[in-house]
């Protein structure tokens, strides 16, 4: 048993930091003294170059000077000097602190200011009457943001005569429009006035017309460019668009014009000539028939001659510019009677009355 024992028994290790843990073939003993082959946990090592404080050096006294920041570092080896202030002011210069010289100052983004409202004024249809004048009122202005239109123009909210709503508050919501019980509609008019000289409209001649794939809307004042202006976004639908070529072209004159002064950015009411594509057939000319009546008791109350007199004066204000318009007239009495009126540059301008 004892001779097993022995056999059993294992060599002990070196727990001794910076014992020869190989032994270069021979073991070592416990307890035998473990050469030094590096210095201890708190020795002072050497440095390369100047000698540093080891561990445990004193500290500098409460209350010394602390070395600025971003000042130079002596080298390896190198005693620490005085610093030059102008080498101080060139690192600060450096570090991008404030503004270049030559360079803005960086803007400070201003609140946005409140859009001003409209007042409100409450009234009880039920209490009080109402009168019939208040719908020939003009609505309430229109405030709008600064950037809401793509052009500063003051025409891009036209009159109430060409577009008004029935409401001047909307609600927020279907709900409140039904327990209001309003009508919500727009009253569209294009063709408020009969005369061009009494309201003139911008026409857009070049025939170039961009509408939205998805809604058909015209391109607006209110519409937003992107991709540097080669799409547009509508308003009314959101859909980006492609801005057409000849958008910013004058074929006529065959030069580059400026996108800002077109007519449909800065009028909400254009008219447009419209190109071969939109016509179904030939554009027809205009015809006039006017039906007189010629009985007895026209003729005596003078009904006949203030019409024979107001159709003569409006002659010279019929439209034609292309020289198509045909104008025809019949009279009706106890039987119909048809006239036969020559073209102005004929020998004989007097109308006959067909048989």
């Amino acid at each position: 048993m004892a001779d097993r024992k022995k056999r059993d028994r294992y060599a002990g290790a070196a727990y001794e930091f910076g014992a020869n843990a190989s032994g270069q073939g021979q073991g070592g003993q416990m307890g035998a003294p473990v050469p030094a082959a590096a210095p201890g946990y708190g020795a002072p090592t050497p440095s390369y170059g100047a000698a540093s404080p080891g561990y445990g050096a004193p500290a500098a006294p409460y209350g010394a000077p602390v070395p600025a920041y971003g000042a130079a570092a002596p080298a390896y080896g190198q005693p620490a000097g005085p610093q030059d202030p102008s080498a101080l002011n060139q690192q600060f210069n450096q570090m991008n602190l404030g503004p270049q010289p030559g360079q803005a100052a960086p803007q400070v983004q201003q609140p946005m200011a409140a859009t001003q409202q409209n007042q409100l004024f409450p009234s009880d249809l039920i209490a009080q009457p109402f009168h019939v004048s208040e719908l020939y009122q003009p609505p309430p202005p229109i405030h709008l943001p600064s950037n809401a239109a793509a052009t500063p123009s003051e025409f891009a909210n036209e009159s109430s005569k060409y577009l008004r709503c029935t409401l001047n508050t909307i609600p927020t919501n279907h709900g409140l429009l039904k327990k209001s019980k309003l009508p919500f509609a727009l009253v569209i008019s294009p063709y408020a006035s009969l005369h061009d000289s009494e309201d003139p409209i911008p026409v857009v001649h070049d025939q170039v017309i961009s509408r939205c794939r998805r809604c058909r809307a015209y391109i607006n004042p209110y519409v937003s460019f992107l991709d540097h202006g080669h799409r547009w976004r509508c308003n009314m639908c959101n859909l980006t668009n492609d801005v057409p070529q000849a958008f910013d072209w004058d074929a006529a004159q065959q030069k580059a014009i400026d996108r800002w002064q077109r007519p449909e950015l800065n009028y909400a009411v254009t008219e447009f000539v419209a190109p071969q594509e939109y016509m179904v057939r030939p554009p027809q000319p205009l015809c006039y028939y006017i039906i007189l009546d010629c009985t007895q008791a026209a003729v005596n109350t003078g009904l006949l001659a203030v019409v024979s007199r107001v159709i003569k004066e409006a002659l010279a204000r019929i439209p034609n510019a292309d020289g198509r318009t045909r104008l025809g007239f019949m009279a009706v009495d106890s039987g119909l009677h048809f006239f036969s009126i020559p073209p102005d540059n004929s020998e004989n301008n007097d109308p006959q009355q067909l048989p």
